[in-house]
């Protein structure tokens, strides 16, 4: 009876010890699942948190090219301006230049007329007067 009364204790403590450590384990697992969330949960909030700073870069690279973009459009039209008006100055410039050339060309065009007119008359003179020469000669004779 002994034997059968330790014999039962013995299942009864191996049992025991069963269900204990079936119990630790158990709660191993529990705190390792608990653990291995909170980690899953950490490593989720910082991956949304990359992807949110990820998303801000790339808005504030977007309003940067977009500001680079309307940058170098002020500087094309001003360039395009002032392409324009150097343009418009040579124009004038050149208009100018054409302008004073051709009353250049008046001016010297009327004093060549008046050379000219000024040497008919100067030969006509002369030649007057050698017709009168002729004549006065012809009433010596």
């Amino acid at each position: 009876l002994e034997k059968e009364t330790e014999s039962f204790m013995l299942k009864f403590a191996a049992e025991n010890d069963a269900k204990a450590y079936l119990q630790k384990l158990a709660q191993e697992r529990r705190e390792s699942l608990q653990l291995r969330g909170k980690e899953a949960q950490r490593q989720r909030m910082y991956d949304a948190e990359r992807y949110h700073e990820a998303v801000s870069e790339a808005l504030k690279e977007g309003n940067l090219q977009s500001e680079c973009q309307k940058d170098v459009e002020n500087y094309k039209k001003e360039m395009e301006d002032k392409t324009r008006r150097s343009l418009q100055f040579r124009g004038k410039e050149a208009k100018m230049r054409r302008l004073a050339d051709e009353n250049e060309a008046r001016k010297q065009q009327l004093k060549d007329h008046q050379s000219f007119e000024l040497d008919s008359l100067a030969r006509m003179d002369v030649e007057e007067y050698l017709k009168d020469c002729k004549r006065q000669r012809r009433k010596s004779l």
